[in-house]
């Protein structure tokens, strides 16, 4: 079954409410919520506040994903509480938030570069038909992508094992794809640390540095290369996000018909059904979102579409490493089925 996408387009010359509302649509229709929890301008930045509660009646049950838009793109961080009153964060600096500056980006810039609005840009929703509370988002400027991300919803059930009386949970995930050697790697990132963050907070409880810098590797699968060195196919624990995360990686399906006659062809399927994080208990990937190895093929592109069976499976690309080479070298992608 595929997708249902949606584009939110955004034609030049677009203004920071036309890319704020387009955020808003989206995360309306993928269920993630009614209205933002809060939305005002201070200067020329536009806040807005999603809050998404994952386990009520916790001390810290709620999570605040916290926006901030500008012709310029998006920035965003996250936050144990949010004043609507005074429309800034609860807590303690670095504790409970990172910046409390509303009237400038203080987030993560989510975004390669700056955008402009003088070239037409759109917002992407992929929502699975198989369960509808899995969504990502691409947000697109002419043929550049600039981020794919989802945020977890909270049917996908925080891991009884968090303390949420103690501790932060938030989920704004990222999928990433890196090489190593003939090998390829998929990792899903939760973006940005607080000190109360689960995991990754206590790497920054003695230091200033922005928690922006630092993110979690919540699940990852490797596909290995196909070269006659062994070595070099071998995917090796690597680290994402400019250095900040490390992870261990799962080896997926595969087989090589001339080291098992088990297999009359070459066995790479598409995978779907894994948890996107090992932090949630019901986050498997639905049958219409996958992680497509290749071999054969080393130029995916972007929007591309991956056929299985002309007119009966057939996916497009979201995401994608090229190895470089084919058919010893891996590559890989991430992509939601369209038919």
């Amino acid at each position: 079954m595929p997708v249902t996408k949606q584009t939110y387009s955004l034609t030049a010359t677009w203004t920071a409410t036309q890319l704020a509302d387009a955020f808003r649509s989206a995360f309306i229709d993928a269920g993630l919520m009614s209205d933002w929890h809060s939305a005002f301008t201070s200067g020329s930045t536009l806040n807005r506040v999603l809050r998404i509660t994952y386990s009520a009646g916790k001390v810290y049950g709620d999570c605040f994903y916290w926006f901030q838009f500008t012709t310029a793109g998006f920035w965003f961080q996250v936050t144990t509480g949010w004043n609507t009153s005074t429309n800034v964060p609860t807590g303690t600096l670095w504790l409970d938030f990172f910046s409390n500056t509303t009237s400038s980006p203080s987030g993560r810039q989510m975004h390669s570069g700056s955008m402009s609005t003088a070239t037409n840009a759109e917002l992407l929703r992929y929502t699975s038909q198989v369960n509808n509370t899995h969504s990502y988002f691409v947000l697109k400027q002419s043929t550049t992508q600039n981020i794919v991300f989802t945020i977890s919803h909270p049917s996908h059930q925080v891991a009884s094992w968090m303390d949420l009386d103690k501790t932060f949970f938030s989920h704004f995930i990222t999928p990433v794809i890196s090489t190593s050697n003939a090998s390829q790697t998929l990792s899903f990132n939760s973006l940005f640390t607080l000190r109360r963050s689960y995991g990754a907070g206590s790497i920054i409880a003695g230091t200033t540095s922005s928690g922006a810098d630092f993110s979690t590797c919540v699940s990852s699968y490797s596909i290995p290369g196909r070269s006659t060195n062994y070595v070099s196919s071998l995917p090796i624990p690597m680290t994402y996000a400019g250095g900040n995360s490390t992870a261990f990686s799962l080896l997926i399906p595969n087989a090589v018909a001339s080291g098992n006659p088990a297999y009359t062809s070459n066995y790479n399927p598409i995978v779907t059904g894994v948890p996107y994080s090992f932090y949630m208990n019901n986050s498997q990937l639905p049958s219409d979102f996958g992680i497509i190895p290749t071999y054969v093929n080393n130029t995916l592109g972007i929007g591309d579409t991956f056929v299985v069976t002309a007119g009966v499976e057939e996916w497009e690309i979201l995401l994608r490493l090229n190895g470089s080479g084919a058919n010893t070298s891996a590559s890989m992608a991430f992509g939601a089925r369209i038919i």
